[in-house]
């Protein structure tokens, strides 16, 4: 599962509504009716077979680390398991992954345990099986691109709840787009985004940071084409959960399936192509297997990388 590093950085796109209704999520499994209230996740159950968090820190596969986070596999007792933990974990992570889990059929590991040990928050989660889509051949890559499609189309069936604020979950807490984005904590001094509860104030807000930025690019094609690009979404669109961070390093693959959907820390209530803008700056400028995603997504193609509409999401970074 070791896999390049990706620089973290989530942002929009043209995600339509017919596009992800015409997508089947008998790909995935039977998507589940849309509740009438949004099921919370359980509580995690108090357990004493998982390894403390000190033998983690000694022990294991590290599979990952980067910006003070690491990620181990683990067996203790038999059992395997993924660790992820850190300075920079958040406990919001495992509640992400659990009301997922709660509310769709998309594949979340799950949780078993969350613990803190010497002001680092430890995430006990199961061990999925799989290749990440980052290692799969272009055949490959083309047959689950639907499959990722549905799992969007499940997340977007999640609407934001009444007096919710865009932003990371649970808003009230991480209303952070830019903090994501920028790829720092929720202390750094550059990383607050004003409340926002629509999809048009949201838009406007981008407009605002983004405008002053543009001239770091070198390409005037790049500069005339960002706000242009921002203000063309649908200021209508409704406001629904976004995983937030989906390259192809985190989705995991088995046998021609999608199963694992990972890193869930930047998800949160954003509006509804949020979700395929962040795949095609993805695409457009580190991640070149998001190709066959971003064609099912409908996102145009770019000539040049570096000159993509979705190099606003790098303006964005600049403080």
């Amino acid at each position: 599962m070791t896999s390049p590093r990706l620089d973290p950085l989530p942002v929009l796109g043209d995600l339509t509504n017919s596009q992800l209704e015409s997508s089947s999520p008998a790909l995935i499994g039977t998507a589940p009716p849309k509740p009438a209230h949004l099921a919370r996740p359980n509580e995690p159950e108090t357990s004493n077979d998982l390894p403390p968090p000190r033998w983690v820190m000694m022990n294991g596969e590290s599979l990952t680390e980067e910006d003070r986070n690491f990620v181990k596999s683990i067996t203790w007792r038999g059992r395997r398991m993924i660790v992820k933990y850190g300075w920079c974990v958040r406990p919001q992570e495992a509640d992400i992954m659990r009301f997922v889990r709660a509310n769709t059929n998309v594949p979340v590991p799950e949780v078993f345990a969350v613990k803190e040990f010497e002001k680092q928050v430890f995430i006990y989660m199961e061990h999925i099986e799989g290749s990440t889509l980052f290692d799969c051949d272009e055949s490959t890559r083309r047959m689950v691109a639907p499959q990722v499609l549905a799992c969007i189309q499940q997340l977007r069936q999640l609407r934001m709840p009444p007096q919710g604020q865009i932003g990371d979950y649970p808003a009230s807490a991480y209303r952070n787009l830019k903090r994501a984005v920028l790829g720092c904590t929720p202390s750094f001094k550059h990383s607050q985004m004003p409340a926002l509860d629509t999809t048009a104030d949201f838009q406007r807000w981008l407009v605002v940071e983004v405008a002053p930025r543009i001239r770091m690019f070198p390409s005037v094609e790049t500069r005339e084409c960002l706000v242009p690009h921002i203000e063309s979404l649908d200021a209508s669109a409704p406001v629904v959960f976004t995983h937030g961070d989906l390259h192809s390093c985190n989705i995991l693959v088995r046998d021609g399936r999608v199963v694992g959907i990972i890193d869930w820390e930047m998800g949160g209530w954003y509006p509804g192509w949020v979700e395929a803008e962040i795949v095609g700056y993805y695409r457009d400028t580190s991640d070149e297997r998001l190709t066959e995603l971003g064609t099912v997504l409908g996102l145009a193609e770019e000539k040049e990388r570096w000159k993509s509409r979705h190099l606003w999401i790098q303006a964005l970074r600049v403080a």
